[in-house]
């Protein structure tokens, strides 16, 4: 191929990626929750009143049930049965909660329960 071709399909190659990466991380960026109701004590956002329980289905068809072929000693059996002792030997730390939730809590025991000298 001439030069200028195989360098026009490279530029494309670079475009057209750059575009690809761009929508993956738009996708996977977190989405803000639908909440109607801000708190104003706390100021955190919450699901209108009866949103949680409207969204549960009251009926379920066996067809929804991606489980109901398998046996229950198949269902509820761990995937790894080595001891729990092994698996908690080593410390994990990770979050469970948003960032506001956590810089909320850091701050409260910050300001509300360390004393001068303590660490954490």
């Amino acid at each position: 191929l001439p030069i200028s071709t195989t360098s026009n399909q490279q530029q494309r190659r670079q475009f057209l990626s750059s575009i690809s990466t761009s929508i993956i991380i738009q996708s996977l960026a977190t989405q803000p929750a639908n909440a109607a109701i801000r708190d104003p004590k706390t100021g955190i956002l919450l699901p209108s009143v009866g949103e949680i329980e409207s969204s549960i289905p009251q009926t379920w068809d066996e067809d929804d049930n991606p489980f109901a072929s398998l046996s229950e000693s198949v269902s509820f059996s761990r995937l790894d049965a080595s001891d729990d002792k092994i698996f908690y030997a080593e410390p994990r730390f990770v979050e469970h909660v948003d960032q506001q939730a956590v810089d909320s809590i850091t701050s409260y025991v910050s300001d509300s329960l360390l004393q001068n000298g303590d660490s954490v």
